[in-house]
């Protein structure tokens, strides 16, 4: 197969024939600036062909390009396909250029800390003759015990059974079940061997068009430990939601889901490591979004929200297991979705009314959003 060079930076990539440059920089790990996501609508993503073999329609690039430029070898990388091994200069301008991210917020209001998980340590009497208990139930007694739910009404999963007997006997009896508060009930997520009360963590992320804001908080006493920013990396799929939207209808959703989680992953690590916190300890991942990048995130089709009568497949809460969308926090870590008023009013203005107040106040209050869409709320 070709191998593609990136220069300055000499970055490589290993591509079938036939793949576009823009396909094979993104496997190179190259942030292109791709604003219609790959249509050859916007010129934005030019490079420039050093040496090897590549196929493109010369007549198309002169709508962007100048006679000079294209005498250097200008092309569009979303329509220029790689034949042989090529040499390719990205330049600056056709990358992703950094900015500055705002992620402290001075005047937030004070949030009451009511999370919907909860770690209890238990010391269980062992089995013995006289007293036959499966360790299950004797675990859940145990929970009760210290002020959980009743064992009926706690559900466990069957990877959390599986290691359940060797956990209990390897602690000595003495562990930590992790609980969940879940639609119908609860469910047992994890348990640990000793006292783990104290590492229990939650993530909040604000999933914006451009930008993924993270935000790890401790849930036994409320403290914010960390906050971590990047790039949304779909912006390599197209710059705002009607090119993203199309990206998925050409069998790009997979890949829109992917970079979502990517990009959460990206804010989470780097915010885990500034507060010495191990993923595998945030239980609880609540996700604010419009309504488009919501749909992409859980990889639900956005395609009919663009077009009449532009109808969202659902505006409720929605809830699902971290590892089922590859987010990084424990796979079993609850991840909820802020509802939408509609297709354009997302789950991102339903977190602002919360964050602000401004629904507790009995004076007039208005708050504006100016991001990839304007929403205006009066209170």
């Amino acid at each position: 197969m070709p191998t593609a060079t990136f220069l300055p930076g000499y970055r490589k990539a290993v591509v079938p024939s036939g793949t576009t440059i823009l396909d094979a920089a993104r496997a190179a790990g190259l942030p292109m600036n791709v604003v219609c996501g790959g249509q050859g609508k916007c010129g934005k993503c030019l490079v420039f062909i050093k040496d090897g073999t590549v196929s493109f329609d010369i007549e198309d690039c002169r709508r962007f390009f100048s006679n000079n430029e294209i005498a250097s070898g200008a092309c569009l990388a979303c329509r220029a396909t790689i034949v042989g091994d090529v040499r390719v200069e990205v330049p600056a301008e056709s990358l992703i250029q950094e900015q500055k991210i705002l992620v402290e917020i001075p005047g937030m209001k004070e949030v009451p800390l009511k999370p919907a998980v909860w770690k209890y340590e238990v010391h269980l009497t062992p089995p013995s003759l006289d007293d036959t208990t499966p360790d299950l139930a004797r675990l859940l007694e145990g929970i009760e015990g210290q002020e959980g739910p009743p064992p009926n009404r706690i559900y466990a999963p069957l990877e959390v059974l599986c290691y359940l007997p060797q956990v209990l006997r390897r602690s000595g009896w003495h562990v930590t079940g992790t609980v969940a508060l879940v639609p119908g009930g609860y469910r047992l997520l994890n348990v640990d061997e000793g006292d783990t009360t104290g590492r229990l963590y939650g993530a909040a992320v604000d999933l914006g068009t451009t930008t993924v804001v993270a935000y790890i908080r401790s849930l036994t006493d409320g403290r914010v430990l960390a906050t971590a920013s990047n790039y949304n990396r779909q912006i390599s799929c197209g710059e705002d939601i009607l090119s993203r939207v199309n990206f998925a209808r050409k069998s790009g959703l997979s890949r829109l889901q992917q970079l979502a989680a990517e990009s959460i992953n990206e804010s989470l690590k780097s915010a885990s490591d500034a507060g010495g916190i191990d993923l595998e300890e945030i239980f609880e991942v609540v996700i604010a979004g419009n309504t488009v990048m919501t749909h992409l995130l859980l990889g639900i089709d956005p395609s009919y929200m663009i077009a009449e009568p532009y109808i969202p497949v659902v505006r409720r809460m929605l809830s699902t297991a971290a590892g089922r969308i590859g987010i990084a926090a424990h796979r079993n870590a609850g991840v909820y979705t802020f509802p939408a008023v509609s297709n354009f009013i997302g789950g991102d203005i339903i977190a602002d009314i919360l964050a602000s107040g401004m629904a507790d106040r009995d004076e007039v209050s208005l708050m504006v959003d100016i991001g990839t869409n304007f929403e205006a709320v009066l209170g």
